[in-house]
């Protein structure tokens, strides 16, 4: 089980999602221009990657 976690640049929290399989689409279609941080938490711990768009 992996938790998937978009925030804006400022910090807040946009969306969370809860997946079990080992792929996942973001849809970034309705994502303004801006930086924002996609955070995947699992059983090994935490990665946070930037989003540029």
């Amino acid at each position: 089980m992996r938790r998937i976690e978009l925030f804006q640049a400022n910090g807040s929290l946009m969306s969370v999602n809860e997946i079990s399989g080992k792929e996942f689409n973001l849809e970034t279609n309705h994502l303004l221009k801006g930086i924002y941080f996609l955070q995947v938490t699992n059983l090994k711990g935490k990665e946070t990657v930037k989003i540029i768009k």
